[in-house]
This record gives C-alpha cells, sequence and structure tokens, in this order.
C-alpha cells in the first residue's frame, strides 16, 4: 500500500472517530507494540514453564541455573539464546511505548 493511500485512510477514520489523524496513528502503532509485548510475553511464559520446577522467571533465573552446574547449557542452549532474544526485545518495546506515551 502506498504512503499516500495510508494517508488517506488515516484521514478517513479521523473523520470517522472525529480524532486528529495524528492521534489515530499514535493509538495504532500504540496498539501494534502492545500487541507484540503481548505475544513476547506469552512466549516467555511458555518457555519459563519449562523449568517452572526451578523457579525461573527469566534469562538471568536460567542462566544461574547453569552457572551452578544445575543445568547443562548445552542441553538448554536453544532456549537461552531464546529468552534472551526475547527479554531484549520485551525491553526495546517497553522503552519505545513509554517514549510514545
Amino acid at each position: 500500500m502506498g504512503m499516500m493511500r495510508t494517508v488517506k485512510l488515516i484521514e478517513k477514520l479521523a473523520g470517522i472517530f472525529k480524532e486528529e489523524p495524528e492521534r489515530i496513528l499514535r493509538n495504532a502503532i500504540k496498539s501494534l507494540v502492545e500487541l507484540q509485548l503481548q505475544k513476547i510475553r506469552a512466549e516467555k511464559m511458555s518457555l519459563t514453564a519449562k523449568y517452572s520446577r526451578y523457579g525461573v522467571r527469566s534469562f538471568r533465573d536460567l542462566m544461574s541455573l547453569v552457572e551452578k552446574g544445575i543445568l547443562s547449557d548445552v542441553d538448554i542452549h536453544d532456549d537461552l539464546i531464546r529468552l534472551d532474544y526475547l527479554e531484549s526485545r520485551e525491553k526495546e518495546l517497553t522503552e519505545f511505548l513509554r517514549k510514545l506515551q
């Protein structure tokens, strides 16, 4: 979709909602970021649930178990990498959302 068409759609929505186009766009962006955060948090919960018996809630918790020799980093390497990525992405999007407010 071209930029001009997108602008026209936003302007049309602004008329329907009786809002400024900038507010419509800001709210759309906010909703998109919040949706992505929900997905990230759901995946984090699913991932950490695998280690619930150890009380894992974060990358740091999981890494601590590796450092203590309770879990092998070879066995949980993929989960460590994925959890680290998810937490980094969550932090990035949370900061973006904070600035958007």
